[in-house]
């Protein structure tokens, strides 16, 4: 079987996908991962990379692609500083929405806050996991954000199944928006600190 890594032939990879992968983990060594993986010119599924079959061997020919961590996390990294930067006000004026009546509407903007906000802690745990827990600063710092974050969108999941429209808008309004700066701060430095 051929195995290549990053368009260079990969001699010993083994004939089975598990030593294949073992053999470009191993070359890639730490700071990079595999971010493609081909065999016989199509993509290999997702459910062979997670639980390689037995096959021996596995493919003719598999093309295997790198790249460096430090890569694929800055760049969301900084586009989740800036989108939670663009949020701020943004939660207050959902408040006022919800605080005169306009619920529908106010439900309607809410979904794309949450997204921001779930996408911006998953892209920091993520980098966390990559590239150690200080990524973000120090954890002095990043921790009691991280709880802020996660105890305000409980809450705001609380209030939205028992319809509390009030408490809604009080943690729009008075815990979500004031983390908006903190968090977009947090995201760059991890960016910062992703690339070195």
């Amino acid at each position: 079987m051929d195995v290549y890594l990053d368009g260079e032939r990969l001699d010993g990879a083994g004939t089975t996908l598990t030593a294949t992968l073992d053999a470009a983990r191993e070359r890639v060594g730490e700071g990079r991962l595999i971010v493609e993986a081909w065999a016989d010119g199509e993509m290999i599924p997702e459910n062979d990379l997670s639980q390689p079959p037995a096959s021996d061997p596995y493919a003719a020919e598999i093309k295997l692609i790198s790249a460096e961590t430090t890569r694929l996390v800055q760049g969301p990294l900084l586009q989740a500083s800036e989108a939670v930067n663009a949020l701020d006000g943004r939660h207050s004026e959902i408040a006022q929405q919800i605080q005169s009546g306009e619920i529908a509407p106010a439900l309607g903007e809410l979904g794309d806050v949450l997204e921001t906000w779930t996408s911006a802690k998953t892209v920091l745990e993520l980098a966390a996991q990559l590239l150690g827990p200080e990524v973000g600063g120090e954890a002095s710092v990043v921790n009691p954000a991280v709880e802020r974050l996660t105890g305000a969108l409980n809450t705001l999941k609380s209030t939205l199944q028992t319809q509390d429209w009030s408490g809604l808008a009080d943690t729009l309004e008075f815990d979500l928006d004031p983390l908006c700066a903190e968090w977009s701060d947090i995201l760059r430095l991890a960016a910062t600190n992703a690339g070195g």
